[in-house]
């Protein structure tokens, strides 16, 4: 079970009713961030933050409070040893949607490339998998490279440990991109 709430008391209210995984969660303090570590309850949060793709609110709106907050909530899951997700309410908007690259980079100011990489990987695919009978990837092992797991590949141009930008300007970037065994992608012929 998996609850859409923002503020502390709620997220609290939440893992009292035997919730897995807080969805946004961007205004828990340090101590229930602490205590869903302890309980092994996981946070699925969204990096909004005004940018090219979100523009600034206005003050005073639910947005202008929103807006950047992540980045501290994010900050005690990763000092406390929580289970942590990169989550996106983005749906039906190809604009939107071309921004979650950007949004996957800015967790990287974060937590670093390496820990951003594997929250995107091995780190999702974990909380998929709790998903139980619902996970539509329930015949393989996900997130890992190994025989008989299922895996998208993708190649880029670049380190992106040493430039992490390159995960955003995937049009020039990404070279090769394998898609459930189909190459969606080669200009490196």
């Amino acid at each position: 079970v998996c609850s859409h709430v923002y503020s502390d008391a709620g997220v609290n209210r939440a893992i009292d009713g035997g919730v897995k995984s807080i969805e946004h969660g961007h205004f828990a303090t340090e101590k229930t961030i602490k205590r869903m570590a302890d309980e092994g309850i996981w946070l699925s949060i969204q990096p909004f933050e005004a940018n090219k793709y979100f523009p600034k609110a206005p003050p005073g709106s639910k947005g202008a409070i929103l807006d950047g907050a992540w980045r501290k909530t994010l900050g005690y899951a990763a000092k406390n040893k929580c289970n942590y997700a990169f989550g996106t309410d983005i749906l039906f908007s190809a604009f939107y949607a071309s921004g979650q690259n950007y949004m996957l980079y800015l967790f990287s100011e974060v937590l670093g490339p390496l820990a951003t990489l594997r929250v995107a990987t091995s780190g999702n695919a974990k909380l998929m998998a709790m998903s139980g009978e619902r996970n539509p990837y329930i015949q393989a092992p996900l997130g890992v490279i190994k025989p008989g797991a299922w895996a998208d590949v993708v190649l880029v141009d670049g380190n992106p440990l040493k430039d992490f930008k390159l995960i955003y300007q995937y049009e020039d970037k990404f070279n090769l991109i394998i898609k459930d065994g189909d190459i969606i992608k080669n200009t490196i012929a």
